[in-house]
């Protein structure tokens, strides 16, 4: 059997996932040319929220819940939805792996054991890392992988020693549109998520900022990378609509950059800048509230129906 479906990691680079299944998820969004944009309208959260959830309430980057999973969001804009199967037999497995790629034109993903791949058995994957399967060529299989990012291949005897016991495939939504209301359900998450806190106690809480806990608080802002990034490019993909909002959130993202290599280096070197952290996440704070006022501003006359 030969057949491949084509997926490269230039996919990934657009992505914008936490998990490797959101990263997969978007791959194939953007595969079949749905507007993926879209999914990200849920991914808006204070930059305090993150702060906390870090600092004090010791979330983990690897399995952070502030933010609604990719696949939950696209499933409920109507687009994709995935499916989890566990405990299946490898020959099964092949089987169904064989009718995803010829019948549905779909890949899979399947959950390995790192331990199993060859050069990447010390990188720190979660436990449940899942790798995309694309395609079949001389009797090996055709693999992508978010961590790191590459396109490889595979024996299936291999294969089946790092096969993990559970898959999930993909099912593209009949209707394969966004719903009417998208953008109205954007404006309810982001004005519901736009809450006045008290600069002071927030001020305060940052007074705790020490070397033990700058990799929780990298961790925040790694989020906040990820959930800036994907606002802008909502709006981006929003065309004339969104534009009005690019200034704040492109400074946004440069900003979060700047933060995150800043605490990173502290961390390195065992030294500690507080005021430029602090002064940084105020300024984050500033930027949203002149972009949350302006898509309120603008709400009549904003519809995910133009996306890209």
């Amino acid at each position: 059997m030969q057949i491949s479906l084509d997926y490269s990691t230039e996919l990934l680079n657009s992505s914008l996932g936490i998990s490797c299944i959101e990263n997969h998820y978007m791959a194939v969004l953007m595969k079949n040319d749905f507007p993926y944009h879209a999914v990200y309208y849920k991914s808006f959260i204070p930059v305090i929220n993150v702060v906390v959830d870090f600092m004090k309430n010791g979330s983990s980057y690897a399995y952070y819940r502030g933010l609604e999973r990719l696949q939950y969001t696209g499933k409920q804009l109507g687009l994709a939805q995935t499916k989890a199967y566990e405990n299946l037999d490898f020959e099964k497995v092949k089987q169904m792996l064989e009718t995803e790629l010829t019948v549905k034109r779909l890949p899979i993903l399947m959950r390995v054991d790192a331990s199993k791949i060859d050069n990447v058995a010390d990188l720190p994957w979660r436990e449940d890392h899942f790798i995309m399967i694309f395609g079949i060529r001389d009797e090996k299989v055709l693999l992508m992988d978010d961590f790191p990012k590459r396109v490889f291949e595979m024996d299936f005897s291999q294969l089946q020693s790092a096969y993990n016991d559970e898959i999930i495939l993909f099912e593209l939504l009949p209707s394969n549109k966004i719903r009417q209301n998208a953008y109205e359900q954007l404006l309810i998450e982001i004005q519901a998520a736009r809450i006045a806190y008290d600069a002071h106690a927030f001020e305060q809480m940052l007074e705790s900022i020490s070397l033990d806990n700058l990799s929780a608080l990298r961790d925040a802002v790694g989020i906040l990378k990820i959930s800036r990034r994907r606002m802008e490019s909502l709006a981006a993909s929003l065309g004339e609509q969104g534009a009005s909002l690019l200034n704040e959130l492109n400074e946004a993202n440069r900003l979060t950059e700047k933060l995150y290599n800043a605490i990173e280096l502290y961390r390195l070197r065992k030294t500690i800048n507080s005021e430029f952290i602090k002064q940084s996440l105020f300024s984050l704070s500033a930027l949203d509230t002149q972009w949350l006022s302006r898509i309120q501003t603008n709400e009549s006359n904003l519809n995910l129906e133009g996306l890209k």
